[in-house]
């Protein structure tokens, strides 16, 4: 039981820890949901109950990874937008100097 508890108040912990990390914007709408279920997993802390606990903590984790996969989808795209930009510009060069690497033949 001690480990459900524990499962439990880390579940909260990480998920208030999200919401008051400044480098995150949520959505409104996706912050309400966060605290709505970390309101609702804090009502179960206090039970005595493993199977209960337990269920907290997977409810909140459940709630919780469909806005966290979303940000980490958002997170993905961007990063790809800007290693294409840089790629794009690091292969701009201004001299013909041979590339490592790059066959040259001398005749």
């Amino acid at each position: 039981m001690i480990d459900a508890k524990n499962q439990l108040e880390n579940a909260i912990y990480q998920a208030e820890k999200c919401q008051t990390d400044s480098k995150i914007r949520f959505r409104k709408e996706d912050e309400e949901a966060i605290s709505k279920a970390v309101e609702e997993a804090k009502k179960h802390q206090n039970v005595d109950s493993k199977d209960e606990l337990e269920k907290a903590a997977k409810d909140l984790q459940d709630a919780i990874m469909p806005i966290g996969a979303k940000l980490y989808q958002a997170q993905s795209a961007d990063n790809a937008g800007e290693a294409g930009e840089k790629a794009k510009t690091s292969h701009k060069k201004d001299n013909d100097e041979p590339v490592e690497g790059e066959v040259i033949d001398k005749k």
